[in-house]
């Protein structure tokens, strides 16, 4: 009888274990999502910036430094960037 129920609870520990592990890939699939998205709207965003500075002629050492800054920012940002290496 012990032997069966022993069997019963872990089966039921790693149907609990399977859930969390799931539930932890969802979260991280939307967290992801949500930072590719805002990697994405910045990028856009830095390329416009930089296309009206140069329209502009505004483009300086200190824009220069933030649009590398930017930059740098959105790569590490995007998760993409290293998923598949």
């Amino acid at each position: 009888m012990d032997n069966k129920r022993l069997l019963q609870e872990q089966k039921l520990e790693a149907i609990k274990k399977e859930k969390e592990l799931e539930e932890a890939k969802v979260a991280q699939l939307f967290t992801d999502a949500e930072n590719w998205n805002r990697a994405v709207v910045a990028e856009h965003y830095i390329n416009e910036m930089e296309k009206q500075a140069i329209l502009k002629n505004q483009m300086n050492p200190n824009t220069e430094n933030y649009l590398a800054w930017a930059k740098k920012v959105i790569i590490r940002l995007n998760p993409l960037n290293d998923k598949f290496d």
